[in-house]
């Protein structure tokens, strides 16, 4: 359970750092949100699109506990090194996107920055739940009597 709040209260801080970087977005973003692009009105708002964004990493954090748990450690390896290519391959995309696409590049590197962490929280996520040692299920039933 320590695992699951350490990586969630991490998570947590790398989504407010990134809603706060999507808000200051340049005055030009906020008229062609408010204007032409409305379906991405709550990136104006550091609240909605820090609960989205973190929501998205919760999802992630979840489905690889889970995995952690119930999964052999190869298959869950796996699992954790096809999330971290497929948020490479996103971080990839989104740069392209934000130095090709010239909506995005009127923006301002600030929100730039906010939408490169969002793919950079789920690799350190993947990664964290790669190098996560196991432990024996005896040590840990031992550990839970010595709580109790």
């Amino acid at each position: 359970m320590k695992r699951l709040l350490n990586i969630s209260v991490f998570q947590l801080l790398l989504s407010v750092i990134s809603a706060m970087l999507l808000a200051q977005m340049s005055w030009w973003g906020k008229i062609g949100i408010s204007l032409f692009y409305k379906n991405y009105a709550m990136l104006k708002s550091p609240i909605k699109s820090g609960a989205a964004i973190f929501t998205f990493q919760f999802l992630i954090i979840l489905l690889l506990h889970l995995t952690y748990w119930s999964l052999s450690r190869k298959v869950h390896r796996i699992i954790c090194i096809f999330i971290f290519i497929i948020a490479a391959l996103g971080l990839g995309y989104t740069y392209y996107d934000f130095n090709q696409e010239f909506s995005h590049r009127i923006l301002k590197s600030k929100f730039h920055y906010g939408g490169y962490l969002v793919w950079v929280g789920v690799m350190l996520t993947a990664l964290y739940y790669f190098f996560q040692p196991r432990k024996a299920p005896k040590e840990i039933e031992f550990q839970e009597e010595i709580s109790e």
